[in-house]
């Protein structure tokens, strides 16, 4: 099974500003790979620890991607990743 490590950060959509589009990071992320692993959003703490296991669980370190997911889209971007690097 071929692993690739993605952690998803969640920003939040804030209220326009002086015609400027703003956002903010919410403090969840969301780590997946291809092997199944889905941890739906976590704390940053729990996403980095999780990540990071799953990395070096193995005889040398797994690729890892980091991308950022606006809030409420969480499963529809996991599955879209996993599918997308099913076919790398």
């Amino acid at each position: 099974m071929d692993h690739h490590v993605i952690v998803v950060t969640e920003m939040r959509d804030l209220e326009p500003e002086d015609g400027w589009a703003r956002s903010e990071k919410t403090g969840r992320a969301c780590v997946v790979c291809p092997c199944g692993l889905d941890t739906g959003f976590i704390s940053l703490a729990e996403a980095s620890t999780l990540g990071q296991a799953h990395v070096h669980d193995g005889p040398f370190p797994r690729p890892v991607t980091f991308t950022l997911q606006l809030e409420g889209a969480d499963r529809a971007l996991a599955e879209t990743i996993k599918q997308a690097l099913r076919k790398e």
